[in-house]
């Protein structure tokens, strides 16, 4: 997975995206129902007023790593949600990311995980697949 993949995904996980959003491709069908329904919901913020300090918890970031692992996404991912966390009071450092999985894809060698050229993007296969609604 690709660094912008990735981090949809994880932002999907920790509560601040619409869920199923992070897992429809650009051009997909879908993508104009998901549009439509950000903008629903958009409307109804003010009224909410949810601060990101309401969803960015210490355990929103776990659920996105442990996603993050389990999808074998992109090792930026340690780098943005490190600078992430600071801003909505939770600390997170790299030991963080091994400390929920030693055996996790981060922890290996690139090599090892590498998307395999010729097959179709993971971000259309687990969308089709319907695995990754947070």
């Amino acid at each position: 997975m690709y660094t912008a993949n990735t981090m949809a995904t994880a932002i999907e996980a920790m509560g601040m995206a619409l869920p199923d959003s992070a897992s429809i491709p650009a051009e997909h069908p879908d993508k104009l129902g998901e549009c439509r329904r950000a903008g629903e919901v958009l409307l109804q913020l003010p009224q909410r007023d949810p601060k990101p300090r309401d969803s960015m918890t210490r355990r929103a970031f776990g659920h996105a790593l442990v996603v993050i692992m389990a999808l074998g996404g992109s090792t930026n991912a340690v780098l943005h949600l490190i600078a992430m966390a600071p801003s909505v009071g939770v600390a997170l450092e790299p030991a963080d990311f091994q400390g929920l999985s030693p055996n996790s894809l981060l922890g290996r060698p690139q090599a090892e995980w590498q998307i395999r050229a010729g097959r179709p993007p993971l971000d259309r296969r687990y969308q089709r697949a319907d695995e990754v609604p947070a």
